[in-house]
């Protein structure tokens, strides 16, 4: 197994560990001393950034080396039908909460429910949603014109930042005409694009050779980061939305560094399959945190996420042993 492919395992490992640590997010409540509170804001919120650099990390190398518009088609399609797959599954549970959001009126429930899936993408899919977005601009412009593109990207981050974790601190939030059609600047326009030339920037790093030991710049990137998530979160009221941080960027640049400069985890079946359940386990925690909530109720936050994490690991095992066995089964079919 070559170098290259061990420092890349080192990358699906971290990607599962922050998807594990994401679901902390999504089940902690408002108490700030509660151990999955913690996790997830000062880790977990790494989580979804660290995944749109590597996006941009590989994506600069392939657009590089070949089509910039087949790569686009390629991704696109492959996004658009993770997003619908799940959205169909969800589609009982969102449009529900819309349909009741909206005094169960069915044609505004309709038109809340469209407006979310495109600018909010519930059910923790907004990912997703923003990565489809925030590609085209990169594969078709970023690549070729990485530092305009970068400068542009850096003015909507600090313009969406102002707008997400600083709105209520510098009374942004009395912008009601943006929230009302946005509803977060947490998406593909504003959050996404400075992380994929992030990414972009790292592969140059990387190839060129000029990642060295970057241990101490991450350090010192996490403390201001943690510093900085201290100060927002204890000036915002609670269960505020508090995604973007300034220096956020720097953290996820000098980590995935870190990452590409060691290779301690060698590639093998277990990093493969720690690769494809780590997008299982970020699209179903969603169904499995409603479920588990209505099954048991008032649950402990730690046994939940473990209960979620070991659910969601045996729904993406389960699906590949099905696509193994679907592949085996085509190809007798083939050989009659």
């Amino acid at each position: 197994m070559n170098q290259k492919a061990n420092r890349y395992a080192q990358i699906d490992v971290l990607e599962f560990v922050f998807a594990i640590l994401i679901v902390c997010l999504h089940i902690s409540g408002n108490d700030q001393e509660s151990i999955v509170y913690l996790i997830g804001q000062y880790v977990g919120r790494i989580g979804v950034p660290f995944f749109f650099a590597v996006s941009g990390f590989f994506a600069y190398q392939k657009v590089k080396d070949g089509s910039p518009l087949e790569y686009l088609k390629r991704q696109e399609i492959k996004l658009l039908r993770i997003f619908l797959i799940w959205t169909l599954i969800y589609l009982p549970i969102t449009f529900h909460v819309a349909y009741i959001n909206h005094g169960s009126n069915v044609l505004v429930g309709i038109l809340a429910y469209v407006r979310e899936l495109v600018f909010l993408a519930p059910a923790y899919m907004w990912y997703l949603v923003a990565l489809i977005i925030g590609l085209i601009p990169f594969v078709l412009y970023g690549v070729s014109h990485l530092p305009q593109y970068t400068i542009g990207a850096s003015l909507f981050y600090i313009l969406g930042t102002l707008l997400n974790g600083y709105r209520t601190i510098t009374g942004l939030d009395s912008f009601e005409f943006f929230y009302d059609f946005f509803l977060t600047s947490r998406n593909g326009v504003f959050f996404t694009p400075i992380f994929l030339s992030v990414g972009a920037w790292i592969n140059i790093a990387y190839k060129k050779q000029i990642i060295s030991k970057w241990s101490l710049t991450f350090i010192i990137t996490y403390i201001i980061f943690v510093v900085e998530v201290t100060c927002v979160i204890l000036h915002v009221p609670k269960g505020e939305d508090c995604s973007m941080y300034f220096s956020l960027p720097l953290v996820i640049g000098t980590l995935l560094g870190i990452v590409l400069n060691i290779s301690v985890i060698k590639e093998n079946q277990m990093t493969n399959f720690l690769k494809s359940a780590s997008l299982i386990i970020y699209c179903s925690q969603y169904g499995f945190i409603n479920a588990y909530k209505k099954l048991i109720g008032d649950i402990n936050e730690v046994i939940l996420w473990i209960m979620v994490v070991i659910s969601g690991c045996i729904l993406a095992y389960s699906i590949q042993k099905l696509k193994k066995e679907l592949r085996k089964l085509t190809i007798k079919q083939k050989g009659k």
